[in-house]
């Protein structure tokens, strides 16, 4: 079993030195957690280990390397292209699209999303992978349609809500921009906090925009204090842009 939190890939690491995807899982770890040169030393570490794996592994190990540790955007998107070409099976399209979006390339990226919602059409990041372009060409209906088509299958995800708040704002649609707020409002976090702040900076309401800035830092300051007592009772520890990578 592929070892999630910092603690059991710890473990894993105990039990065996050698394990790639131990590495790789820490690595991911301390980027989430801001920690670049820890990630960059597992990081690092799992690329080393890339040829004690099967082909496809090394691939994906490699892909990641190019894309999160050195940042080498053009290797990533030639490793991604050959593993489409041989496992199609394992089409990273939608990490593709990513690297096609990160070079301005985005009608190609717009084609590997549409091509990863096909091939695995009850995966949300795609969908929102997709939206969010299409609002980065100010194809505001398309971006609409498309979060709609997923909350149709069932799938919903905060990024839907950011990016229908995102868009209710530049058409100036308070009505919707309330409801989303309502929306995330109920749920656990600050995001909708960092939305409003957002809109209030660009609409040149600097107190306000400090006012939802601080409440939202005190939020997640008190709620990660919370989750990080509860970790520490259970013995176990805890987006270069906005699109979302999937797991490789």
């Amino acid at each position: 079993m592929l070892p999630t939190s910092r603690w059991h890939a710890n473990r894993a690491l105990e039990l065996d030195p050698n394990f790639m995807r131990a590495y790789q899982v820490q690595s991911s770890n301390y980027l989430f957690l801001g920690q670049s040169e820890l990630a960059f030393q597992f990081g690092t570490k799992a690329f080393e280990l890339r040829d004690r794996v099967s082909e496809l592994e090394r691939l994906q190990i490699s892909s990641s390397y190019y894309i999160s540790i050195t940042g080498e955007f053009d290797k990533a998107t030639e490793v991604l292209e050959y593993m489409k070409q041989i496992y199609p099976r394992f089409s990273p399209a939608n990490n593709l699209g990513n690297q096609y979006a990160v070079s301005g390339q985005y009608e190609k990226a717009l084609e590997e999303y549409r091509e990863a919602i096909t091939a695995n059409p009850i995966s949300a990041i795609p969908y929102y992978n997709l939206s969010f372009t299409f609002t980065r060409l100010n194809r505001f209906a398309e971006a609409k349609e498309i979060l709609n088509q997923a909350l149709a299958r069932k799938l919903d995800i905060p990024l839907y809500h950011r990016e229908f708040y995102k868009i209710a704002f530049i058409n100036g649609d308070v009505a919707e921009m309330k409801q989303q707020v309502d929306w995330a409002s109920a749920r656990p976090g600050e995001f909708h906090l960092q939305w409003q702040s957002w809109t209030a900076a660009f609409a040149g309401q600097g107190r306000q925009a400090r006012a939802f800035s601080s409440r939202a830092f005190d939020a997640a300051k008190g709620r990660k204090a919370k989750e990080f007592a509860a970790e520490a009772g259970e013995n176990t520890e805890p987006e270069l842009n906005s699109r979302v990578a999937e797991g490789a």
